[in-house]
């Protein structure tokens, strides 16, 4: 009976033992939300009194340090207090002519976070409901500007060491938060983005030059699953490095890779390169390894996206030459294939002409209109109507970006003022939250 109670004693000791200790991607997690919420919440922060970055840099090394829940909390709440009190504002009531979206605003971790104590939630708490209510700091916003929302005031590091843990921390933690409350389209990720953060700590922390800190960056912005997302990783001005293409077009079709165009003729020629040649490897990986172990690397929001851009960023690179497999009459054949620079490998596209003009509209069978909004300019609109008023149907084809054609077409599709778009601009004044406004 003794030996009984020692074990449950024992197991229970264990076990409180265990819930007091946080690990390191834990407490880095919560201080990434901490500093993200008072650099847009708290009073004396959010108005850019504070050096924000050298607060988490001073932060940090006490956050390392600590070996329990409560060494770790204490530091927070401690951290908090020492950023001047935060006084009780009058509530503002919310205009009952406002909608909002709220698709994305998520701050229930405040109060039902497994880590966060009672007292440091309840402070957290109020300062979300006095938030600051002046103009934001850290981030801009301008409805008539092309950029939208402006993150100007972060302090810029000429000197950014790529082996300095405390600025990956930093990169990772601004870029974070500013998906977390300013990215309209967060609630579309396939992996929430609470989850991303713990899995990209190890990867930052992990970083050890150059390479290591880019990867992370890379694998970041992908997780936005947003194809308009690129990385760009700028080459070092002395490096004589020369991103080197593939003289032709291809298209990714049942894990092979089928030239769909050639863009460079005669080397195309030289290399027995034709529309319809099959690529079945290259440099010993076939298609479906390179599809699996680029899918963390290039950012897409679906399948044939990926596809697309994978196809690009493999048959370019800055070696000279690439070795590729060819499924020829039934036949396997391996030989290594010349690259060229940009303007070689896209010399059909130089040549005068070469570019076939596109119709902005036309009469498509069965007396269909169809408009390229691509290419329609506000310009064009009253001719367009002009032309296709008598059809039985226009299509308008807007997968492109449409040149601001929206409002002229609309005039003369509606006989009177009616809304038909609805768009959401974020609201500063509650970060996180954006304001729904019919056009």
């Amino acid at each position: 009976m003794k030996n009984i109670i020692f074990i449950l004693l024992f197991t229970v000791v264990q076990t409180a033992f265990a819930n007091n200790i946080l690990t390191e991607n834990q407490k880095l997690a919560t201080t990434c939300k901490i500093w993200g919420f008072l650099k847009y919440y708290h009073p004396n922060v959010a108005d850019g009194s504070e050096n924000w970055d050298e607060q988490l840099f001073t932060i940090l090394p006490q956050v390392e340090k600590a070996q329990t829940k409560e060494d770790f909390l204490l530091i927070l709440e401690n951290w908090i207090n020492s950023l001047g009190e935060v006084k009780e504002t009058t509530p503002i009531a919310q205009p009952k002519d406002v909608e909002y979206f709220d698709k994305n605003f998520d701050l229930s971790w405040v109060t039902n976070s497994k880590i966060l104590s009672k007292s440091l939630s309840k402070k957290l708490k109020f300062i979300e409901k006095n938030r600051y209510k002046g103009k934001q700091y850290y981030v801009q916003y301008d409805l008539y500007s092309g950029n939208i929302l402006q993150f100007n005031n972060e302090v810029k590091y000429a000197d950014f060491k790529l082996t300095d843990k405390n600025l990956h921390i930093l990169t990772l933690f601004r870029y974070w938060n500013y998906v977390e409350y300013f990215f309209p389209y967060k609630y579309q990720m396939d992996q929430k983005w609470d989850i991303t953060l713990e899995k990209m700590i190890p990867l930052f922390m992990a970083a050890k030059n150059e390479d290591d800190f880019y990867n992370a960056m890379q694998r970041l912005t992908v997780k936005l699953n947003d194809s308009h997302v690129v990385f760009y990783r700028h080459s070092d001005p002395d490096s004589n490095k020369i991103l080197n293409y593939f003289p032709a077009k291809c298209k990714i079709i049942d894990e092979k890779i089928v030239v769909t165009e050639i863009r460079a003729d005669s080397l195309a020629e030289a290399q027995n390169i034709k529309i319809g040649t099959v690529i079945t490897k290259i440099n010993d990986k076939t298609i479906k390894e390179i599809i699996a172990e680029n899918r963390d690397l290039i950012a897409a929001s679906n399948v044939s996206f990926y596809l697309d851009r994978l196809t690009e960023s493999v048959l370019s690179g800055y070696s000279d030459t690439v070795k590729l497999e060819f499924l020829q009459d039934g036949k396997y054949i391996t030989k290594t294939i010349n690259w060229y620079n940009e303007h070689d490998s896209h010399r059909n596209e130089y040549k005068k002409g070469a570019k076939i003009k596109k119709e902005k509209f036309k009469v498509l069978d069965n007396n269909i209109g169809y408009v390229d909004m691509e290419i329609l300019q506000v310009k064009n609109v009253p001719d367009m109507i002009e032309t296709l008023q008598s059809t039985k149907a226009i299509i308008f084809d807007i997968r492109n970006h449409p040149k601001d054609t929206n409002y002229a077409i609309a005039e003369y599709l509606n006989p009177e003022p009616k809304e038909f778009v609805k768009f959401i601009d974020p609201d500063l004044s509650f970060p996180g939250r954006y304001l729904e406004k019919w056009h």
